[in-house]
């Protein structure tokens, strides 16, 4: 997986979680494929470093979710236009 990918996945990822799509899990194993991948930075390394077993998610590692999901997405129309995108992105063609 490239960076680029990586981090798109990420973001989707994030989408996913932030209208109860995806899990912390799902996020957490995103963030570490962008560590496999070369993309680092201090957020991602807490989101990488977060536990990995659904539902033992702890207060902290919502909260830097649902702010990463904001500075990603904000609350704006282009935001929800991403998430339909990440949406449409992930359905089986078929």
């Amino acid at each position: 997986m490239t960076r680029e990918e990586a981090l798109a996945n990420l973001h989707d990822t994030v989408a996913f979680w932030s209208i109860g799509s995806a899990t912390s899990v799902d996020v957490v194993m995103a963030a570490c494929d962008c560590l496999v991948a070369g993309v680092d930075s201090p957020t991602l390394r807490i989101l990488a470093g977060g536990s990995p077993v659904k539902g033992s998610e702890d207060d902290d590692l919502r909260r830097l979710m649902r702010v990463y999901a904001k500075c990603v997405y904000g609350q704006s129309e282009a935001a929800k236009l991403r998430i339909e995108a990440a949406l449409k992105h992930q359905q089986p063609s078929g």
